[in-house]
């Protein structure tokens, strides 16, 4: 059968005009991996690039879930797929829902429809009408051919704004509020067939007249594998030599791994920046070690490696400011509002920000604590089952699970916390106006306050994008 691959329009896009310009990494992984199969005239679809585009009439449709906000736009999308036309469903969130709540919130809701997880690889390489064992793992396949069937007017489109590009994934820490995939060592895939998929992009780019090209690291934390991290910067200075094209790119580290890198391989971050490392974004997720503690981020405040020569508080300080002296971005990512926060750890959070802002001019990049996202550990928590339940009833719901929406009557029962928390939440967005936009989420309670402003909730978020 057919088989078209469809990004979904962004969440927050209009209905008109193009949405986030933003080259999906893990769908384009998908379409490689059925191609190394010996699957051929696999259709690509980004709603982004094409509004309201004409679905198949037949075959196979796969579509990518980015995140939770991604599951009542997807349930809207299937209404608009002929029923003759078989789904599948993939992503990050989509592993983090049971085989119940699968079915429960997409078949339920579609039940002339045909929709399977496919992330499954049998149910996956059953619908494309192959053996499991011959569709290869995402590390080891080559993307370059699925780059080379993107249109020449949309891949110059996405070449012209920041991509996503797969280089591992998997991470050695476990914080209890986090969706990723963790608790693993990180696992690089082939460099060899990185470099060939970046010199065709950069090779592309030169016959486009773009200037140069930049792209964000797939890695959860840069920084954990000095040695393979240095092979990848081989692969950049190749390209670029090789090319004649500059490139930029940027990721997320840990400050332990950043103060074990700076401590055992400070040449290695400052060859990362001469080559073209801009950025680097970093997990402080709380404002105080009580919390670093209750969620179990113990690379803040314990000294992993031995070689970390201070204390709890001062350790995130100095990661910030030995970043600004190698001269990279430093971005803290606070994410915050987590169990057991009180009203001192969040303005403590908020005097963190504003402190490391002011004096090394590191960008806030705060995200507010949702602890029943699917793939938490909260998600399962048996306590937490009544509110769970509400999400799967109501998917709409799952639109307030957004790491950038306010805190909501479901997300954050308390109500005097809530308002605090949103209260500091939107004074650390007021630092660098633009740096994160604030979300309004889906819920009764905000619906009523779009309403009192003759607006719906999708009018407030309409290109509030994430970068």
């Amino acid at each position: 059968m057919p088989i078209t691959l469809i990004q979904p329009r962004h969440s927050y896009a209009d209905d008109v005009w193009q949405g986030h310009i933003h080259l999906s990494a893990p769908l384009l992984s998908v379409k490689a991996r059925l191609q190394a199969a010996g699957i051929t005239g696999i259709g690509y679809i980004d709603e982004n690039v094409t509004p309201h585009p004409s679905y198949p009439q037949e075959g196979v449709v796969g579509i990518n879930l980015i995140g939770s906000p991604y599951i009542p736009v997807v349930l809207d999308m299937i209404k608009r797929i002929p029923e003759q036309v078989n789904i599948l469903l993939g992503g990050q969130i989509i592993w983090s829902l049971t085989p119940e709540e699968f079915d429960a919130i997409f078949r339920k809701n579609n039940p002339r429809h045909t929709i399977q997880n496919g992330n499954n690889p049998s149910i996956l390489a059953e619908t494309a009408g192959v053996s499991a064992e011959q569709i290869p793992p995402v590390e080891h396949v080559s993307l370059e051919k699925a780059y080379a069937e993107i249109p020449d007017g949309t891949l110059h489109l996405y070449l012209q704004n920041e991509f996503s590009v797969y280089v591992s994934q998997w991470c050695k820490y476990n914080c209890s509020f986090c969706q990723a995939a963790k608790w693993q060592p990180e696992i690089y895939r082939d460099l060899e067939w990185l470099s060939a998929e970046l010199l065709f992009l950069a090779t592309k780019a030169v016959g486009f007249w773009v200037p140069s090209l930049k792209f964000y690291m797939s890695n959860l934390d840069i920084l954990q594998t000095p040695e393979k991290l240095s092979d990848f910067l081989d692969v950049i200075e190749h390209v670029q030599k090789t090319s004649g094209i500059k490139i930029y790119f940027r990721g997320l580290a840990w400050v332990e791994s950043f103060m074990q890198c700076y401590n055992n391989h400070k040449e290695l971050l400052q060859r990362a920046q001469k080559i073209g490392l801009t950025t680097i974004g970093y997990g402080i997720d709380g404002g105080t070690p009580e919390v670093w503690k209750s969620i179990g981020k113990v690379q803040n405040f314990r000294k992993i490696s031995g070689n970390a020569h201070f204390d709890e508080q001062q350790k995130a300080i100095k990661t910030i400011e030995f970043t600004r002296e190698l001269w990279i971005q430093p971005e803290i990512l606070m994410v915050f509002w987590h169990p057991n926060e009180t009203p001192e750890s969040l303005k403590a959070a908020y005097n963190f920000c504003q402190d490391m802002h002011h004096q090394f001019w590191a960008l806030p990049r705060p995200h507010v604590s949702k602890n029943v996202i699917p793939g938490a550990r909260w998600w399962r928590d048996p306590r937490n089952a009544k509110l769970v339940r509400q999400f799967i009833d109501d998917p709409r719901l799952f639109q307030a699970l957004d790491y950038t929406a306010l805190a909501s009557e479901l997300s954050h029962e308390d109500e005097n916390l809530r308002r605090q928390t949103n209260y500091w939440y939107e004074k650390i967005c007021a630092l660098d106006p633009g740096s994160t936009h604030v979300i309004v989420p889906d819920t009764p309670e905000f619906r009523s306050i779009a309403e009192s402003r003759w607006l719906t909730v999708r009018q407030m978020n309409a290109w509030k994008f994430d970068r």
